[in-house]
């Protein structure tokens, strides 16, 4: 949220006309493009390569394993 209200903030700068704007919209060009990207990294890119990471190498396989495992081990000692 307070990615989003940076960029929206930043916005009057990127329109800004008048003195002294070239030098404003420029700054606010760079503050707009970086901080767009860093959200969209961080919003999608990273928990995409995550979840992709973890199919390759089969994590949840693994994990589906290891519980069936124990949930066998609880089996045996309750009988």
């Amino acid at each position: 949220m307070t990615a989003f209200s940076f960029i929206l903030g930043v916005f009057p700068l990127v329109i800004a006309s008048g003195s002294g704007a070239e030098a404003r919209k420029v700054m606010g060009m760079a503050l707009l493009g970086g901080m767009s990207l860093a959200t969209f990294l961080g919003v999608f890119l990273y928990p995409m390569l995550f979840i992709f990471i973890g199919k390759l190498f089969g994590y949840e396989k693994q994990r589906e394993r290891q519980l069936a495992l124990e949930g066998e081990s609880k089996n045996t000692e309750d009988a």
